[in-house]
């Protein structure tokens, strides 16, 4: 989340008469006071994104009822800090239809008793194999050996997905 060096925001006039009379009274710069009024207002904010920089997730709850600058401070916090599994597939030609679609065949294969590879997969699918063995892998469903295989062990947490969904 980077800022612009010279950011511009629209304000009512109205409330740019009040900033400026304000500013004035207190013998500041109204944009030095607006940047203050707005950090002190948005502290929530000021703590999701001191939890990015420095990895804390544990850090975004921080913070007293009622504070914030009004903006759903979960939303800004879920869009960067969304599992890396969600980010590969943005980035490749993988839809989650073609993961539900590998994980379908996965289940299938098991049942029959044999553990598919990652080409059968991808290729049941109708997807290339590196990208969806990746995001199968992040969310749990991992290939092994020498000849990769998804094994039978993996069956537990396929149809855990398959019934509630990719993980958040």
């Amino acid at each position: 989340m980077t800022a612009p060096k010279n950011p511009r925001i629209t304000i009512t006039p109205e409330a740019f008469k009040l900033l400026s009379v304000q500013a004035a009274l207190q013998g500041q710069d109204p944009g030095e006071l607006a940047s203050q009024l707005i950090q002190k207002s948005c502290k929530k904010a000021m703590i999701a994104i001191e939890a990015i920089k420095g990895g804390k997730e544990g850090e975004r709850d921080k913070g007293t009822e009622g504070e914030g600058c009004g903006a759903p401070i979960d939303a800004v916090f879920e869009a960067n800090t969304q599992p890396q599994w969600m980010k590969h597939l943005k980035t490749s030609r993988t839809t989650k239809e073609h993961i539900f679609a590998g994980l379908r065949f996965m289940v299938g294969e098991w049942e029959a008793g044999r553990e598919p590879t990652p080409e059968q997969v991808s290729k049941a699918a109708e997807v290339d194999s590196k990208p969806l063995d990746k995001i199968l892998s992040q969310i749990g469903v991992k290939s092994q050996g020498k000849i990769k295989h998804y094994p039978m062990s993996n069956r537990p947490q396929a149809e855990k997905i398959l019934q509630e969904g990719l993980p958040k």
